[in-house]
């Protein structure tokens, strides 16, 4: 029983890079939208900063293969949030 618990909490450790920090920008997130995704799809090409499933998920939503739902904008925001670190400009 206890190798379980060891095995997951060593999954969550490594997985703990995904975690998305709270946000430090007092609120002031931008309002997500396919021509700022594309931005993002664009910088990143150069950059290569987000995982390539995060990467494939936006190429996804500007390409119209996916939709544009609440729950990916969660996501494009933490991407957001990822690439502002790393220097991206709006």
């Amino acid at each position: 029983m206890a190798d379980v618990h060891t095995k997951e909490a060593l999954e969550l450790f490594f997985d703990i890079d995904e975690l998305v920090e709270p946000s430090k920008n007092n609120g002031k997130d931008p309002e997500i939208t396919l021509e700022l995704i594309k931005k993002m799809i664009d910088w990143d090409r150069n950059n290569k900063h987000l995982t390539p499933q995060h990467f494939k998920m936006m190429f996804d939503i500007v390409n119209g293969k996916e939709k544009l739902t609440s729950e990916n904008k969660k996501y494009c925001l933490m991407n957001f949030r990822v690439i502002l670190k790393y220097g991206f400009k709006m």
